[in-house]
C-alpha cells in the first residue's frame, strides 16, 4: 500500500485535458532538429481531438498553449532558430489544414501566427517552395467567412509582394509594396485601425522593400507613417509600436548613411513619453540590440559608450528598467567587438542591478517567472567566469540567484526578511564547515551548468555542457524508471548527472563524508541519494558514500548546528487518521469536497507513531479520531522540537488547479485536510525536525512552471522548521515506517547521517524489495543539522 495522493474532486475531465497533455508533450519533445520527427508524430495526435466539444475557457487555454509553442520556445530556456520555427509552423499548418474543426475553433490571432508568421519565416530563409505553400493556404482561407475582412486582404497583398521579392520578381514586389503601403496611410478606412496600419508598415512592407534594396522607399514610407501619427491628436498608438517604427527607420537610415533621415527619426523620439531617464536608457538599450542584430556593430559600439555614461550617472532609485537581459545582451555586443573592458563594465552594471533590484524584489515578495529565472542564471554563469571581478562578489550574485530559484519558492509564504538577511561571503561559509563536509551549489542555464564546491580550506568551480532543459528531461526519465522499479546502478541518465555535476568536485576533496547541497532548480525533483557511483564494488549509490542534506541557499550553512540527545527532545506525532468520521459511520465529509475513492487505513502509520512516542522521552501522539487539526494546533502551542505527520497525502481540486493536503481526522470545526494555506498560519520557528511521512510531499505534479520544492515541504521550511524530511514520489507505507523509525532511532547528532544510515540499512537488506531505490530513495532531508 502507498501513501499516495488521491483525487478528492469528481471533476469532469474535459477534452482539453487531453489536448493539454499533448501540447506539453510537444513542448518537451521538440527540443531540437533531431527531435522534430518524434514531435511530428505526437503533434499529429491532435487531429484525433474533437475541438468542437471544448468549453470556451478550454479553447482559450488551448490557444494560449499553441501560441506559446508558436513564439519559438519549447521550454522556457529554449528558443527556436528561424529554421526550427518554420519547421514547427509547417507541421502545425499541416495538422490544422487536415482538420477544419481546428481552424473553425481556433482564435484568429493563433491562425495568424501559424500561417502568416510561417510564411514570413519561410520567406526570410529563402525557402520559396514552403513560402508558396503557406501563401496558397492563406489564399484559400481568404475565402472563408472567418477571414473576410480588409485587414486580412491587406496582409495577404503584402505577403504576395514578399513572395515576388524572394522569387526575384523585383519590379512586381516594389510596385505592390509601395502601392499598398501608401494606400494604407492615405485611405481613411475605419475598418483598419491606425495601429494595425503601422504594424503592417513597420515590419512587413519595410521588410519587403529592404529585401529588394529599396531602403530609400522603406525610409520614405516610415517617415510618412510618423507624420500621420503626429497629425493625430492624442495619437493613441502604443509606445512600444511607435518605438519599433522609429527604431526601424533609424536602422534603415544608418544602413543607407542617410543622416537627415536618421536625425528626423531621432527627433521623433519626442513623440514618446521620455521624460524619465528610465525610458531613455531603455530605448538606447533596445537600439543597441537592434543595431547588433543587423550587424551594425560600429554604430552599436558608439551607442555603447554614450549609454554607459548615462548608466553610470543614473540614480538607481529612479531607474528600475535596467533589466539584466538587456544589460547582458549589451555586454555580449561589447564582447563580440573584442572590447573586454566594456564587456566587464556592462556585466558589473548587471551585478549592481542584481544585488539591489532583485534582493528588493524578493524582500517585497514580487513574483519572478520561470523564464526570468533562467535568463538570470545565464547572466550569472557568464559573470562568475570574469576573473577580474572579486570572488566574493561573484559568489554573492551566485548565491542570490540560488535564492531566487530555490529559497524563493520555499519562502513565498514566510517572512521574506529571512531571505533579505546579510549575505554570506565565502570565508563565512568555510568557517561554518567541519573538515569532512563540503557545500555544493549547482546552477543550470540554457547552455551549461556550473557547480561551486566549498570546503573548510578550499573551493573550486567547474562547468559542464549540461543545459537546464537536458537536466530536466534526464531527471524526469530517472523518476519514471524509479517509480516503475526499472532503475539500476548502471542507469545512463543517473551516471551522466553524477559524472557531469558532482564527480569532479567530490573527487577534488577525497576526505568528505557529508554533502550540503543547494541543487539547480531542476534537481529539486531528484533524490540525489540514488545517483549511481562506481567507487568500489560494494558502493553503488551516492548515499552509501556520503550523508546528504539539501539547503535552500548558502546562507543556511552558517546556521548548521548538531542536535544533542535527540531522544530527549519534545516530540509530537499525528496521523493514521480515522477514515470514518468521529460521530457517524460514514466517510470523512466536507461541505466543500467530494470524498469518493477514500484512501485505505494506515496501520503502518499507527505503528510508526506509537513506536516514536515510546522512543522520545517527552511525547504526545495523536492517532485515529484524535488525529485532528485541533489537536495539532494545540500541540504546536507547546513548541515541540520534533513533529512527525504520518498519513496519506491527498490531491484537492481548487479554482487554481490542484493542491496537496495531508489527511487528518475531521472534527466539528475542521474538515480533516491540512492544506498549504493552513500550514502558512503555523509558527514553527526553531522546530528541529518535521518528518512528512506521506507521498509526494516535495512536489505534487510535474509541470513546466513548477517551482523548486513547490509542495508541502516548502511550506514547513517557510514557517521556520530547521529541517524537513520530505518525499519525491509515492512511497510504500511499510517503507515510510521503517525509514523514519530507523532514522529517528539511529544514534548521532546529525540528521543527514541518521538518514544515511536508515537508507544504507535498506540497501543492505536481504529483502530484494527493500534494496530497490523505489523503496528507500524517495526521502530527502531539507535542512542543516
Amino acid at each position: 500500500m502507498e501513501r499516495c495522493p488521491s483525487e478528492k474532486d469528481d471533476h469532469l475531465k474535459t477534452i482539453y485535458s487531453q489536448i493539454s497533455k499533448l501540447i506539453y508533450l510537444i513542448l518537451l519533445l521538440a527540443g531540437g532538429l533531431n527531435q522534430f520527427a518524434q514531435a511530428q508524430i505526437d503533434i499529429k495526435s491532435l487531429t484525433n481531438v474533437n475541438v468542437e466539444n471544448l468549453a470556451p475557457l478550454d479553447k482559450e487555454q488551448l490557444a494560449a498553449d499553441i501560441l506559446f509553442l508558436m513564439t519559438g520556445k519549447t521550454e522556457p530556456d529554449r528558443s527556436f532558430s528561424p529554421h526550427e520555427q518554420v519547421m514547427m509552423r509547417s507541421q502545425l499548418s499541416d495538422i490544422f489544414w487536415s482538420n477544419t474543426a481546428f481552424i473553425e475553433a481556433t482564435p484568429e490571432n493563433i491562425l495568424d501566427d501559424i500561417f502568416f508568421n510561417g510564411f514570413w519565416f519561410a520567406s526570410k530563409l529563402g525557402d520559396v517552395e514552403l513560402a508558396e505553400r503557406f501563401f496558397d493556404r492563406l489564399r484559400v482561407m481568404q475565402n472563408s467567412q472567418v477571414f473576410k475582412n480588409e485587414l486580412f486582404d491587406t496582409k495577404l497583398t503584402i505577403a504576395r509582394a514578399r513572395l515576388h521579392a524572394i522569387r526575384g520578381e523585383f519590379d512586381l514586389a516594389r510596385g505592390m509594396a509601395k502601392s499598398v503601403g501608401f494606400k494604407l496611410l492615405h485611405t481613411p478606412d475605419q475598418k483598419v485601425s491606425m495601429q494595425s496600419k503601422l504594424e503592417l508598415i513597420a515590419y512587413p512592407i519595410a521588410n519587403v522593400l529592404d529585401a529588394i534594396q529599396e531602403r530609400d522607399g522603406a525610409i520614405a514610407l516610415l517617415k510618412l507613417a510618423l507624420n500621420k501619427v503626429q497629425s493625430i491628436p492624442s495619437h493613441g498608438v502604443p509606445d512600444d509600436l511607435l518605438a519599433d517604427l522609429i527604431l526601424e527607420g533609424e536602422i534603415l537610415s544608418i544602413y543607407q548613411s542617410n543622416k537627415s533621415a536618421e536625425l528626423e527619426f531621432h527627433h521623433a523620439r519626442s513623440l514618446l513619453d521620455q521624460n524619465s531617464l528610465e525610458k531613455q536608457l531603455r530605448f538606447d538599450l533596445i537600439r543597441i540590440i537592434k543595431l547588433a542584430e543587423n550587424n551594425l556593430f560600429r554604430e552599436a559600439d558608439e551607442l555603447l559608450h554614450a549609454t554607459y555614461q548615462k548608466h553610470r550617472e543614473a540614480d538607481h532609485r529612479r531607474v528600475r528598467h535596467r533589466e539584466i537581459d538587456f544589460l547582458h545582451f549589451v555586454a555580449k555586443v561589447a564582447e563580440r567587438q573584442k572590447k573586454r573592458n566594456w564587456y566587464e563594465a556592462w556585466m558589473l552594471f548587471g551585478a549592481d542591478e542584481y544585488l539591489k533590484g532583485y534582493k528588493y524584489r524578493i524582500s517585497e515578495g514580487w513574483p519572478i517567472s520561470v523564464e526570468e529565472k533562467l535568463y538570470l542564471a545565464d547572466y550569472v554563469i557568464d559573470l562568475i567566469n570574469i576573473e577580474a571581478i572579486p570572488a566574493d562578489l561573484r559568489f554573492q550574485v551566485f548565491q542570490l540567484n540560488q535564492e531566487l530559484q530555490i529559497a524563493y519558492a520555499g519562502y513565498r509564504s514566510a517572512n521574506y526578511s529571512l531571505i533579505a538577511a546579510a549575505d554570506q561571503p565565502i570565508q563565512n561559509i568555510q568557517e561554518s564547515l567541519d573538515a569532512t563536509t563540503v557545500y555544493i551549489s549547482i546552477l543550470s542555464g540554457t547552455k551549461k551548468t556550473v557547480t561551486w564546491a566549498i570546503t573548510k580550506n578550499d573551493q573550486m568551480m567547474f562547468e559542464s555542457p549540461v543545459s537546464s532543459s537536458e537536466l530536466r528531461h534526464k531527471i524526469k526519465s530517472i523518476r519514471k524508471s524509479i517509480e516503475t522499479e526499472t532503475y539500476s546502478h548502471d542507469n545512463p541518465e543517473g551516471i551522466y548527472i553524477f559524472s557531469n555535476l558532482l564527480e569532479v568536485g567530490l573527487g577534488h576533496f577525497p576526505n568528505i563524508e557529508t554533502i550540503y547541497l543547494t541543487p539547480a532548480i531542476e534537481m529539486s525533483r531528484l533524490s540525489v541519494a540514488a545517483l549511481p557511483i562506481k567507487q568500489s564494488q560494494n558502493t553503488r549509490w551516492l548515499i552509501e558514500r556520503y550523508a546528504i542534506a539539501h539547503l535552500p541557499s548558502a546562507r543556511f550553512v552558517a546556521q548548521s548546528t548538531p542536535i544533542d540527545n535527540f531522544s530527549s527532545n519534545r516530540f509530537v506525532g499525528i496521523g493514521a487518521p480515522n477514515i470514518l468520521s468521529s460521530d457517524e459511520k460514514s466517510p470523512i465529509q466536507s461541505p466543500k469536497k467530494n470524498n469518493s475513492n477514500l484512501p485505505l487505513p494506515l496501520p503502518d502509520a499507527y505503528d510508526e507513531l506509537t513506536e516514536l512516542g515510546i522512543y522520545f522521552s517527552q511525547s504526545k501522539v495523536h492517532t485515529g479520531i484524535q488525529a485532528t487539526e485541533d489537536a495539532l494546533a494545540e500541540s504546536l502551542d507547546q513548541k515541540p522540537d520534533v513533529l512527525s505527520i504520518s498519513t496519506h497525502s491527498v490531491a484537492l481540486k481548487t479554482g487554481m488547479g490542484r493542491t496537496l493536503a495531508l489527511l487528518l481526522s475531521p472534527s466539528h470545526s475542521t474538515d480533516g485536510y491540512l492544506t498549504p494555506q493552513e500550514i502558512d498560519q503555523m509558527s514553527l520557528e526553531k522546530m528541529k525536525l518535521v518528518a512528512l511521512s506521506a507521498c509526494n510531499t516535495s512536489n505534487i505534479v510535474e509541470t513546466r512552471n513548477q517551482e523548486a520544492y513547490g509542495g508541502l515541504a516548502s511550506r514547513f521550511v517557510g514557517r521556520g522548521a530547521r529541517n524537513v524530511l520530505t518525499t519525491h514520489w509515492p512511497v510504500y507505507s511499510i517503507a515510510a515506517k521503517e525509514i523514519v523509525l530507523d532514522m529517528m532511532r539511529t544514534p548521532g547528532k546529525h540528521l543527514a547521517a541518521k538518514l544515511q544510515t536508515a537508507m544504507k540499512n535498506a540497501i543492505k537488506s536481504e529483502d530484494s524489495r527493500k534494496t530497490n531505490p523505489k523503496y528507500w530513495a524517495a526521502f530527502t532531508l531539507i535542512g542543516f543539522n
